[in-house]
Parts: structure tokens; C-alpha cells; sequence
């Protein structure tokens, strides 16, 4: 709300400028002629008039430049107010759909974990198993996450690439029609629209990561293999190194974004918007929590 006072002030004053000006002008000028000769002019008189005008005139032109910068402030302020409510309202909706398909998330992630231990136990792994509150889940993992971390960081380099080259090939050949359908119907693709809105600044990108960026990237590392498999058979390409096809998160948001011209893209497109939202989350997350999120999922850690 606009504040009033100042437009009080300047009414008064204008009050005073047209009514209490004249009427001081009457007195004033009654001075500006000597009696003794009609033909004579008193100029101080004139002078102390001029000044009185000048003064209001000045008071008022100050007092509505300052209004004016009241205003603006104002209205800044209510704008802020409303953009960053409105803003709040679409993370609360974003949040609320994240919610939503936590059990799906855990369900695919529960089945990737899963394929994890089936690779590391030929190699020596053995931990700690755990006792499972949900009994009907056919694909549960049956150590921590603790225990797959640890023994990754301890084995040697020779056994470490061995279990990155089997983890390129899980495919989820062997994952029940459940967990296939949570993983394209209500993983990858909500992911993708969540995704694409945080890259293009319609949800806040940055709270957002601070928020699901864990998550997205243990979806990401669960589904990486679903995503390539489907680009595969829609005969994309597949090299994300390559920077005339699929592009940098920042180059991708420049080239995708609202003057960017994205015609000549010739990278893949299933998925790409998710793809790229991981890229960013990796590179805006703190490097410990990437790397612990990668150990998890049987990815190489990131170096700066």
C-alpha cells in the first residue's frame, strides 16, 4: 500500500502556494511602492517575494521527487513479494510431485542396488546383512550402502575396473514389469519435466537441487542405462563427450532457452533435459555428497 503522508503534505502545500502566496503578496507589494513617488519601486520587496515563491516551489518539487522514489520502492517491493510467492507456490507444487513418487524411486534404486551386490560379491564382497520391514518387495538391497562404499574405496585398482565394466552392463533385463513401469512411468519422465523446468528457471533451480539433487542423481545412476538403451533403439547418439552434440548444461541452456535457436542440435533427445539437470545438480552439490551419491551407485568419483 502506497503511503499516504507525503500526498497530504503536498496538497497542504499547494493549498498554501495558491490561497496564503496571494494573500501575502497583497502585504508585500502594499511596500513595493513609496508613497512619496508612485513611480518608485521597492526591489527588496520584490525580491523577498520571489524568494518566498522559489522556496515553496522548490519544497514541493522535492517532496513529489521523493514520493516518487517512495513509490518505486514500494511497488519494487510488492513485486518482489509477489514473485517470490508465486515462486514458493511452484516449488511447494514441485516438492509435492517429488513426494509423490518417492516409493517409485526407492523401488528402482532398491532393484539398481541390488544388481550392485550380485556384481561385488564375486569379488570378494561380503558385509553385514540387513532384516527388511518390507518382506513383499522382490528386489531389496541386502547390505548398506556403508558397507558397498567401503569395500569399493579398500579394493584395488585391477578388481575396481572390473566391477565399473560390469556395471555398464546391467540392463534390468531380469527386473519385475512393477519396478519397469515405476522407472518409465513415474521416474524418468517426471524427472525429465521436473528437470526441464528447473534448467529454464520456471521452478527456482537452485533451491531445487538443494532439495532433490541427491535424489535426481540416485534416479539418474539407477536409470542411466534405461536412458542409453532407449536413445540407442530411437538411433541417437550416445556420446555425451562430444560438444557439437550433446552439449554442456550451460551451453544446452543457452541453446535450448527462449532466444537460443537449437535447429542444428544433432546430440540425443530422449531424456536430455534430465540429463543435462544432472550435470548441473553434479556440478552445484558439494563434492563429497556427488562422490558419496556415485560410490553408492557404483560410478568413478568426480575430480575437481
Amino acid at each position: 500500500m502506497i503511503n499516504k503522508r507525503p500526498i497530504v503534505v503536498i496538497t497542504l502545500l499547494t493549498f498554501l502556494l495558491l490561497v496564503l502566496v496571494p494573500m501575502i503578496s497583497y502585504y508585500l507589494f502594499s511596500g513595493i511602492v513609496v508613497y512619496e513617488d508612485l513611480k518608485v519601486f521597492n526591489w527588496e520587496g520584490v525580491s523577498g517575494l520571489t524568494n518566498i515563491i522559489m522556496t515553496i516551489v522548490t519544497i514541493v518539487l522535492l517532496i513529489g521527487i521523493w514520493q516518487a522514489k517512495e513509490s518505486q520502492e514500494e511497488t519494487k517491493n510488492a513485486r518482489i513479494q509477489a514473485t517470490n510467492a508465486s515462486d514458493a507456490e511452484v516449488l511447494r507444487w514441485a516438492m509435492d510431485e517429488m513426494t509423490q513418487r518417492k516409493n517409485h524411486i526407492r523401488l528402482v534404486t532398491d532393484a539398481y542396488k541390488s544388481e550392485l551386490e550380485n556384481i561385488l560379491i564375486p569379488l570378494g564382497f561380503k558385509g553385514e546383512q540387513k532384516t527388511h520391514k518390507y518382506k513383499k518387495r522382490i528386489f531389496k538391497p541386502s547390505y548398506s550402502d556403508q558397507d558397498r562404499i567401503s569395500f569399493l574405496k579398500e579394493i584395488s585398482e585391477s578388481k575396481k575396473k572390473e566391477f565399473y565394466s560390469k556395471v555398464e552392463g546391467i540392463d534390468g533385463n531380469d527386473w519385475s514389469q512393477d519396478i519397469k513401469d515405476a522407472l518409465h512411468k513415474e521416474v524418468s519422465i517426471i524427472m525429465q519435466r521436473m528437470g526441464y523446468m528447473a534448467l529454464f528457471g520456471l521452478i527456482s533451480k537452485q533451491h531445487f537441487i538443494n532439495l532433490w539433487g541427491p535424489i535426481f542423481l540416485a534416479s539418474w545412476y539407477s536409470i542411466e542405462w534405461y536412458i542409453k538403451d532407449e536413445r540407442k533403439s530411437l538411433n541417437e547418439n550416445l556420446d555425451s563427450e562430444d560438444s557439437e552434440k550433446n552439449l554442456s548444461a550451460e551451453k544446452f541452456i543457452d541453446k535450448f532457452g527462449p532466444r537460443g535457436n537449437n535447429r542444428d542440435y544433432k546430440g540425443a533427445f530422449f531424456r536430455i533435459h534430465l540429463e543435462t539437470f544432472i550435470k548441473e545438480c553434479e556440478a552445484k552439490l558439494p563434492l563429497e555428497l556427488v562422490n558419496n551419491e556415485r560410490l553408492k551407485f557404483g560410478r568413478p568419483l568426480l575430480k575437481i
